[in-house]
């Protein structure tokens, strides 16, 4: 509800917002506005995040992260290869396509910027845009089955608005169990190939198990890992972080796990 009310009266030609563990990087702004200039279609352009983690005010460890290949935008119809913070979309989205959904509280961005990605061209800039810190009480570290429900129930709106495809892809997730249904739908004025939606079903299925296997959801974990075996069958190859996951989670109780983190750091 927050972000709405900003974004209702946010007067720029150019939108974002930053959660309270955000901070823009100095240049952002200025590399943002010359890459909109440079791609005049785009609707959405995204950046480069560091990623930190902070104990008793000192940075221990930090990873620079962003978008990377040719098919950024069938992973933005996935989920988000690039943190929201990095990533700035034109007033006209707002007037288009409205707010953000409010009955999402952890695939909000997904979902604003999958139907950005659906319709129209994205950008990118190999800028650093912004910094996200991670710490114990973040959003992000403690409700991960939640990220991975919401995931499956935005795909499930970009299924339904897949066209032709529509009844395969919903088949696909209903033998599953990873359908969700709802009235919901994304409007979409682009022709895609329908290779394009199981593509990005691949993608969507990479965060889903990643964030069960964050979670310790061994179980979801195993349903989503035979999901994505069937939609990609070159998944190991495509996301080598993926198979150690997936062995862990069928091989050590979920304790094991959690300690074995804790002690990597």
């Amino acid at each position: 509800e927050a972000i709405n009310k900003g974004l209702q009266r946010a007067t720029g030609e150019l939108i974002t917002w930053l959660n309270s563990d955000d901070l823009l990087e100095p240049g952002a702004l200025q590399a943002v506005a010359q890459t909109f200039a440079q791609h005049p279609e785009a609707y959405l352009v995204h950046g480069r995040t560091v990623v930190f983690t902070e104990h008793q005010g000192r940075v221990t460890r930090q990873t620079t992260k962003g978008a990377q290949g040719p098919d950024v935008p069938l992973q933005t119809l996935g989920g988000m290869p690039f943190a929201q913070p990095s990533a700035f979309f034109r007033r006209e989205a707002v007037e288009r396509y409205g707010l953000l959904d409010g009955s999402l509280h952890y695939g909000m961005d997904y979902a604003y910027f999958a139907q950005l990605a659906l319709n129209h061209p994205l950008a990118s800039t190999q800028a650093v845009l912004s910094r996200y810190r991670m710490h114990p009480g973040s959003k992000s570290t403690l409700q991960n089955a939640r990220f991975a429900q919401e995931y499956a129930r935005v795909f499930s709106r970009l299924a339904r608005s897949a066209g032709p495809e529509a009844g395969p892809l919903i088949a696909f997730l209903q033998r599953h169990g990873l359908y969700v249904d709802e009235p919901a739908a994304f409007f979409s004025s682009k022709n895609w190939e329908k290779s394009a939606f199981w593509q990005a079903l691949a993608y969507n299925l990479k965060y889903q198990l990643i964030f069960y296997y964050q979670g310790l959801a061994f179980a979801q974990v195993g349903q989503v890992a035979a999901a994505l075996a069937e939609a990609a069958p070159d998944w190991a190859t495509r996301f080598p972080d993926l198979p150690p996951a997936v062995r862990r989670a069928k091989t050590w109780p979920p304790w094991a796990v959690a300690w074995w983190r804790r002690w990597r750091g």
